[in-house]
């Protein structure tokens, strides 16, 4: 797993090889998919969330990605990845059963 992550304001891009790191990035920033393993970090959240916001912020992750699955030529590694993902924090977050019910893994 390799996801790029690029700084709207041009710091230092930054690569996250785990979902561990992956989860960080998603919890910590604002994030824009711009293809299929790079995003844009446009701000920082103002706060560490809560566990119900972070569960939120899955969800809306979980969302984006399913929005863009459609406009991207995705290896299988790739969709393997982020099924992995959204598998192993949506069982960690409640969300397991509504990620299966709308298709993301």
């Amino acid at each position: 797993m390799m996801i790029h992550f690029a700084y709207s304001d041009g710091s230092n891009p930054y690569i996250a090889k785990t979902y561990a790191a992956l989860f960080n990035m998603v919890r910590k920033y604002n994030l824009r998919q711009v293809w299929n393993n790079q995003f844009i970090v446009e701000s920082t959240r103002k706060s560490k969330p809560t566990y119900d916001e972070t569960k939120q912020i899955l969800r809306d992750f979980a969302i984006m990605w399913q929005h863009r699955f459609d406009k991207v030529s995705w290896s299988y590694e790739d969709i393997a990845n982020y099924e992995g993902f959204f598998r192993t924090y949506g069982k960690k977050y409640g969300l397991l059963r509504e990620f299966r019910e709308n298709g993301i893994c």
